[in-house]
């Protein structure tokens, strides 16, 4: 049951809507993809322009914010309630969950033959970019969407004291007279965007734990071994969600860092430890010296362009979709923290991890390629990305070990956002939550169960692409909500 507290009718409407969208795309598929095809080619043809502006622009507010008196705001009372290390592992846990094992190892080998900067494929350039493009891609201008609706829900939680913080309390310090309409409107962009986002994710998760369990066991990767795994990390964040956050997100959020760190550590020991080294400083180095160029490149004179619009555009939707969920939940994690160090903390730890997985990760596949170990970008071409990933960990010494390994912290990795996505959902659909009060228990599971049985059905009845683009085109919408929420918090801290 439902408590009282519980915004019933955003809870209903959002499954409303979101069966509206997932019913055509499974009911008709191919005119329901054919149209969210066409949708998305059109965002991501016409606004790359913006979203590139929007990126860089994000990122440039934010530093300023964080340098000038708004910089010294403290969230709170006391001392920060995490330590540094559980509010890293809850950051990066949450925002980027098994993807970053899954893209640092092989995000390089799309690049290396269809370079960006309009490259000679498979050059001595090319390589060097195939392995820092992901670093950029991953790096703070991915994190500064994520952080600038922290700045307005962590003023309004910790410092007005609010009790209920959604979309539409969130807009009011720039437009003072919203309506319930469009605030409940808000609310369920907000709502659905990220319902479709974490499903698909989790649907698009499951193949990289499939196909370690088909390695290890023989078992394939039919659909119910899928299904088998979508359950189990469902048990996984439902049972870390109905914990809480203190005794349930936290803890998993830093077995699963504690894991990564393990992971980086081993293969980076037992790797050409001196490549992958020399690829992070050479990474760095190109993202750093031609930062501003590639934040702002859109390739104008080349109309047979795909690189833009296919990575970087993507890129930047994708993480404009979850970004009020992490605007949320970051602001959540963050009280007695200042304004400066959310920032420059959800910026350079957020980097610094991810440069750390492609620059170890990546760099060990790329080493394995150019040292015809293993040919990397064939396996992909011809067995997927999955099979590629498992190849490379299973190339280390005690490869099977690795792949258990490996395969419990994806489990983990998959959980720790998804937990945090209920805990977000329940935050925002409480009409009456005190600063470091948990969300009720029976709604946190409700958007459990929600996460969950959307992937299910969707692997079964076909639908999962569909439903991840239709969740990109979304993103073009969320640019101005970020926007607001930025507007806001200054309108608030003035």
């Amino acid at each position: 049951m439902l408590s009282h507290n519980t915004d019933k009718s955003l809870v209903y409407l959002s499954f409303v809507v979101l069966l509206a969208i997932v019913v055509p795309i499974i009911v008709v598929p191919g005119p329901a993809s054919a149209v969210i095809d066409g949708i998305f080619g059109f965002v991501t043809s016409n606004f790359s322009w913006l979203f590139l502006l929007a990126g860089f622009g994000f990122l440039v507010a934010l530093i300023v914010i964080a340098l000038s008196k708004y910089g010294t705001i403290r969230l709170g009372g006391g001392e920060p309630r995490y330590s540094d290390f559980a509010w890293f592992a809850m950051l990066f846990t949450a925002g980027v969950t098994a993807a970053v094992i899954y893209w640092s190892v092989v995000e390089w080998g799309y690049y290396i033959d269809a370079p960006p900067l309009n490259i000679e494929a498979r050059s001595r350039e090319a390589k060097e970019w195939a392995l820092a493009y992901g670093i950029f891609h991953w790096g703070p201008t991915g994190w500064a969407f994520y952080a600038v609706l922290a700045l307005p829900f962590a003023y309004m939680i910790f410092v007005k004291k609010q009790t209920h913080c959604d979309m539409q309390n969130m807009c009011k310090p720039v437009f003072p007279n919203i309506g319930n309409g469009w605030g409940m409107g808000l609310n369920l962009l907000f709502v659905v965007s990220l319902l479709a986002g974490v499903a698909t994710s989790l649907g698009l998760g499951t193949p990289l734990v499939t196909q370690i369990l088909s390695d290890l066991t023989g078992s394939g990767s039919g659909y119910v071994v899928q299904l088998f795994v979508i359950v189990v990390i469902t048990a996984v964040f439902s049972w870390s969600v109905y914990s809480g956050l203190d005794k349930g997100i936290k803890n998993l959020s830093t077995i699963a860092t504690i894991m990564m760190i393990i992971l980086l550590g081993y293969t980076l020991i037992f790797g050409p430890t001196v490549f992958m080294l020399e690829a992070f400083s050479n990474s760095l180095g190109l993202v750093l010296g031609n930062f501003i160029e590639i934040s702002l490149w859109t390739d104008v004179t080349n109309s047979n362009s795909k690189f833009i619009h296919s990575w970087t555009v993507f890129y930047w939707a994708w993480w404009a979709v979850y970004g009020p969920f992490m605007g949320i939940f970051i602001a959540r994690i963050s009280q007695g923290r200042t304004v400066r160090s959310m920032i420059f903390g959800a910026l350079g730890y957020g980097t610094l991890g991810a440069a750390v997985c492609f620059s170890i990760f990546g760099g060990y596949a790329m080493n394995l390629e150019l040292t015809k170990v293993l040919e990397m970008t064939a396996v992909m071409k011809q067995s997927g990305d999955p099979a590629a990933i498992t190849q490379v960990f299973a190339s280390l010494p005690v490869g099977s070990l690795v792949l258990i390994f490996l395969g419990v912290a994806a489990v983990i990795m998959l959980a720790t956002t998804f937990d945090s996505a209920s805990y977000t959902l329940a935050m925002i659909s409480s009409k009456d939550l005190q600063p470091g009060v948990d969300p009720d228990r029976n709604l946190r599971l409700v958007w459990c169960f929600a996460i969950a049985i959307l992937p299910i059905g969707l692997l079964l009845l076909g639908g999962l692409k569909p439903l991840q683009t239709a969740s990109i085109v979304m993103g073009l919408p969320m640019l101005f909500l970020l926007a607001i929420g930025l507007k806001s918090f200054l309108n608030m801290a003035k």
